[in-house]
């Protein structure tokens, strides 16, 4: 689904016009005997990507949807779960659950997310779900909340706030 098909649907759904964010999946090339020997991988981004569509809530709810899974996840910023929910939406949980943990008073909002990146194939899709919450947040923590301008980088570990759970890590630019 193209960016504008996104913005379309979200509007009906939300009736408001989002904001459109997205990340391409990945393949790592390695050479032979790479894998064993610590040698160098070369990242390469693929022509399939995951687009989030935002907007601001006036409340304090995340609601988080897509259609390649049944129903919606809503989440109270003010009492978000201290684990993993076992569900999609952790990906984008999670780096949510990061930001207020570094200080970060986040808006409500809606996102609407879509993928192309087939789960499961080593394609990266993981990361490719994490990265436009996190630059939606971004947004919305800069132009709702006038706060620092923030980069967000994607970290898999398993000692992360949600167990092992994806998440996020935040470096204040300029600091």
């Amino acid at each position: 689904m193209e960016s504008i098909e996104l913005a379309r649907q979200f509007a009906s759904r939300f009736g408001v016009r989002p904001a459109i964010f997205s990340a391409p999946g990945r393949v790592n090339l390695i050479g032979e005997h790479t894998d064993y020997n610590e040698g160098f991988v070369m990242p390469s981004a693929i022509g399939l990507c995951t687009r989030v569509a935002i907007s601001a809530r006036q409340d304090r709810q995340l609601f988080i949807q897509s259609e390649q899974f049944p129903g919606h996840s809503v989440f109270d910023l003010d009492d978000l779960p201290k684990r993993s929910t076992g569900a999609w939406c952790d990906y984008v949980l999670g780096v949510a659950v990061v930001l207020q943990q570094a200080g970060h008073s986040l808006q409500g909002a809606n996102l609407f997310v879509h993928g192309e990146i087939p789960m499961g194939a080593g394609l990266s899709s993981s990361a490719a779900i994490e990265v436009p919450p996190g630059g939606s947040y971004q947004t919305i923590l800069t132009i709702q909340h006038k706060t620092d301008r923030c980069d967000i980088r994607i970290a898999k570990d398993q000692l992360t706030i949600i167990g092992p759970f994806p998440a996020a890590t935040i470096r204040h630019r300029g600091l």
